[in-house]
Formats: structure tokens, C-alpha cells, sequence
């Protein structure tokens, strides 16, 4: 596994226009609702004609990555509005051949008022073009070192009833995502970049498996990103009660 990576808010939200060539834009919030399930996804389309999503924020926005989540682009590409003109990152995205349903994407930072996707093919031939999930945001640093121990759980919202025949009537209204991990020996930087997320006191993203490797560990899987709240005192402590040796600490996070 990498090590964990945070990320600040997603900047699509409800705010930015989006325009599509044949996606229904009232189901725009697909891109960025956190259910990678809902999909937008183009009407009519085939591999002789592009789909192109763009996405034009209310004011200038800064991003150093992108994730594309449940997407069946095999070709096209991911631009930015520099003032004049759409242009490549300064890693360009651009796909041929692609197989991914997942794709991590990190480049030097940028102030933009618009990103454009365009997706040229896909990995079925004809098939309708769809991304579940499109994250556009800044990283808020990755661990130096991952937790010495970390546990997970997915608590739901729902209700069980009998009934008249003693059978279960079950309802499942939802699921969310709790973490806690242990530091036992963390070092300054890693301290201080939990502190960080601490003081903020804003939600922020969780990547548990910090990079595009196949886990297929539930809560590491490349997908696995959640948006969360830091719910546990910040309480980092000297390690063996000896000053400049490490720091222990215990971190909870729970989604939003």
C-alpha cells in the first residue's frame, strides 16, 4: 500500500455550469454526489462522436490532481482554461487504449475557471460514454509513514421489522465510513500535517490506499475515497514519555 493521501473538497459542487454534448445536465450532480454508482452518461453517442463535459466554476479554482472514478473512456482527454485557450496540465491526461475504470491524475498546481473532458471512445466499442465520479482538488499532504495499526467500519442507517408472516422486512437507507488509526511512532512531519487537518476544521478526503495500486482490501481499494470530518481530540503524545524520539497518537475520522 502507498501512503495515505488528503485531499481537500471537490471543487465541482452545485455552483459550476455544466455544459454536455448529450448528457442530461439536470443529472450533472452525478459527477460529484460521492455515489460512484450514478453515473452521467451521454445519449446517442458511439465512437465517432465525442462527448465532451465542461465544467465552468463560478470563480477560479485551484487543483493539482484529478481522479475519475466508474468511467468507460478507452480515448479522449482532460484539459484546463488558462485565460485563452484550453491546454494540457503540465502532466497531460490523455488516454488511448485505456482500461481503467479508475485513473489518478497529479500535475503542477492551477488557478482555472474551467475544466474540459472530452472522451473520444470507449473501452466497449459504441457504448455510451459515463464517469461516475470526477474529483478535481488539491492534495493536503500524504503520510511519511502509515499508522501502525488502523481499524475500519461501515456503520448503517436502516430498520428491521417483522413481519405478519415472521419473515424480515429489512430497509438499508445507507452506509458511511469510520476510521481510527494509531501512530506509534510518528514523525514531525506527519505530526504537524494531522495538525493541519485538525485546525482547518473543514471536511476533507481520505485516500486510504494513496495511489492507483490494485488492493482489493474493502476501504483500500482504489475507489475507497471518502469524504470526512476529524472527530477525535487532537492529542499527539512524547513517545515513552522521552522528548525527540516520536510521537504517538490516535486519529478518528468519520464521513460527512
Amino acid at each position: 500500500m502507498a501512503n495515505i493521501k488528503f485531499f481537500d473538497a471537490n471543487v465541482l459542487n452545485e455552483d459550476a455550469t455544466y455544459t454536455l454534448t448529450s448528457a442530461d445536465s439536470d443529472l450533472a450532480n452525478y459527477l460529484y454526489d460521492r455515489d460512484r454508482t450514478t453515473k452521467l452518461t451521454s445519449v446517442g453517442s458511439d465512437d465517432v462522436t465525442d462527448e465532451v463535459y465542461l465544467i465552468t466554476f463560478a470563480s477560479a479554482k485551484t487543483v493539482d490532481a484529478i481522479i475519475v472514478d466508474n468511467h468507460n473512456i478507452k480515448a479522449g482527454d482532460i484539459k484546463y482554461w488558462n485565460g485563452a485557450a484550453y491546454v494540457d496540465f503540465s502532466t497531460a491526461i490523455s488516454y488511448s487504449g485505456n482500461t481503467n475504470s479508475t485513473d489518478y491524475h497529479t500535475f503542477d498546481s492551477v488557478s482555472t475557471e474551467r475544466i474540459q473532458i472530452t472522451m473520444n471512445t470507449t473501452q466497449v466499442v459504441d457504448a455510451q460514454k459515463f464517469i461516475g465520479q470526477f474529483y478535481a482538488f488539491e492534495e493536503l499532504g500524504t503520510l511519511t509513514a502509515n499508522p501502525s495499526s488502523w481499524s475500519q467500519s461501515f456503520p448503517e442507517a436502516s430498520l428491521n421489522h417483522t413481519g405478519a408472516d415472521k419473515g424480515s422486512i429489512y430497509v438499508l437507507f445507507g452506509k458511511k465510513y469510520k476510521c481510527k488509526m494509531s501512530f506509534d511512532n510518528a514523525v514531525d512531519a506527519d505530526v504537524t500535517l494531522i495538525e493541519t487537518l485538525k485546525n482547518n476544521g473543514q471536511s476533507f478526503f481520505i485516500w486510504p490506499c494513496g495511489s492507483t495500486t490494485t488492493f482489493t482490501d474493502i476501504g483500500f481499494r482504489v475507489q475507497d475515497i471518502f469524504f470526512v470530518n476529524f472527530t477525535s481530540p487532537f492529542n499527539p503524545q512524547p513517545r515513552n514519555d522521552l522528548l525527540g524520539v516520536g510521537t504517538t497518537l490516535d486519529v478518528s475520522m468519520e464521513e460527512v
